[in-house]
């Protein structure tokens, strides 16, 4: 996600696509980066975030 702010915060048009654990972003944690937070950044510039479907089912 900090790559995909970074793109979009330089002009860029950026969709993010999830697979497997990722579709879990909302309760992803790491201890050195606030990963809701660059959700939030991401999704307050317009970004696009997609997510696999059967992926999603599984969870």
């Amino acid at each position: 996600m900090r790559f995909a702010v970074t793109a979009k915060k330089s002009g860029h048009d950026v969709k993010v696509f999830l697979m497997g654990e990722a579709v879990e972003i909302e309760t992803l944690t790491h201890e050195r980066f606030d990963v809701a937070e660059q959700v939030a950044t991401f999704h307050a510039l317009d970004g696009t975030i997609l997510a696999c479907g059967s992926c999603l089912q599984s969870r």
